[in-house]
């Protein structure tokens, strides 16, 4: 094995950074190492690492870099190990692979510890390394095509024909299959893999109102201009090169902006100057913008107050409720008739049964979604012979 190169670096020198595909390994021989990883868009300290610990890519876990920084707090003697020659280490049992697997565990809890909790979440090796090799395997898949369009229509009431669609994503492992979105979304907030992952989705749904508009298809949407709805989290929100983005998305496809909207939860809104700055950066792009899950947050009437929404999508915690529990239907009755009177749009979420279809329509509500009308499903199966 190649003889190993070491250095000494300074009080604040930056050894890597966020996103760098650094190909070699850091063993720390003396002083401290701190490592900050961005969280929802803050750089935060997760860890700090001591004499003969290791930061740098973890290449030996999954073969991709992670999303941290790691900066010198003292002086410090740095054996710089190139990756092959890593390789080579762990192929012949190395005790460093037991140092290796331990740091790492270190990163992983850093990452899956609750902001507010004192103490990181316990987590063994097994598991961390489980963690980091479905992370990298959820890169590669945004990466590789295995991220699939699924679109749920939305309904007029009225008329009971579809107007648009909420657009989702759904991972085709190439082992496993399909693999649940309550599972891998909250891998991809983690790991700030939802930045990547929701460009995609954006871009594949403005390509979807498209295609609904020029081909023929089992939705009957051709030709009628119907409307997209994107999800948009938390990570996105705070992503400095969200709104450019879009903007290159929406030159790029051409797609009329009126015919976009952009689904928020009301946690995004609680930093207001951010949000009302975001919006209107949305707005300006003719972009309509949707509160989702609206009624279960705190505050949710100041929001529209505050803020320039165009639709309110009504929890579908209420809407399941609505037949048996009174409380739950005077509350949509009253956001139905406070958004008739705002000039808002109103969407019922979740709406199972016709009766529960039949309510709605008779307090008024604009647009439906949910089982009764259709499950998710691949964009392809509206384009597909019968």
């Amino acid at each position: 094995m190649a003889e190993l190169q070491s250095r000494t670096v300074k009080a604040g020198e930056l050894l890597f950074a966020e996103g760098d595909e650094a190909d070699c390994a850091y063993v720390i021989e003396s002083g401290e190492i701190e490592v900050t990883m961005r969280i929802e868009g803050i750089m935060r300290c997760v860890a700090v690492l001591g004499a003969g610990e290791l930061v740098g890519d973890m290449g030996l876990v999954d073969d991709e870099p992670r999303s941290a920084s790691a900066i010198a707090t003292a002086d410090s003697r740095l054996t710089i190990i190139s990756r092959a020659d890593l390789a080579s280490k762990l192929a012949v049992a190395d005790p460093l692979l037991r140092l290796l697997l331990e740091v790492s565990v270190k990163r992983l809890r850093a990452k899956l510890e609750s902001l507010r909790a004192a103490t990181p979440i316990p987590i063994n090796t097994a598991a961390a390394v489980e963690v980091a090799r479905l992370e990298g395997e959820l890169k590669a898949g945004i990466n590789s095509g295995q991220m699939q369009l699924y679109v749920q229509p939305i309904v007029d009431m009225r008329s009971h024909q579809i107007i648009g669609f909420e657009s989702l994503v759904r991972w085709m492992h190439p082992i496993t299959g399909l693999v649940r979105p309550d599972f891998f979304i909250p891998l991809a907030e983690r790991s700030g893999l939802i930045v990547p992952l929701g460009r995609w989705v954006l871009r594949e749904a403005c390509h979807a109102a498209l295609r609904f508009d020029r081909e023929q298809n089992h939705a009957k949407m051709a030709g009628k201009s119907g409307f997209i709805s994107v999800n948009v989290s938390a990570g996105q929100f705070h992503d400095p090169e969200f709104i450019p983005e879009l903007a290159s998305i929406l030159r790029e496809t051409k797609l009329n902006p009126e015919r976009l909207q952009l689904e928020i939860t009301e946690s995004i809104l609680s930093d207001t100057s951010a949000a009302k700055r975001w919006i209107a950066g949305c707005k300006k792009l003719g972009v309509r913008i949707a509160l989702d899950d609206f009624g279960t947050g705190y505050s949710s009437l100041s929001y529209l107050h505050e803020f320039d929404i165009d639709t309110l999508k009504i929890d579908q915690s209420f809407v399941r409720r609505i037949l048996e529990d009174k409380r739950s239907e005077k509350i949509i009755i009253t956001i139905i008739q406070l958004s008739q009177a705002l000039g808002l749009e109103i969407v019922a979420e979740g709406i199972e049964t016709q009766p529960m279809f039949d309510r709605l329509a008779a307090l008024g509500c604009h647009y439906g979604q949910g089982y009764l009308i259709a499950r998710p499903s691949p964009i392809d199966a509206y384009f597909a012979a019968r």
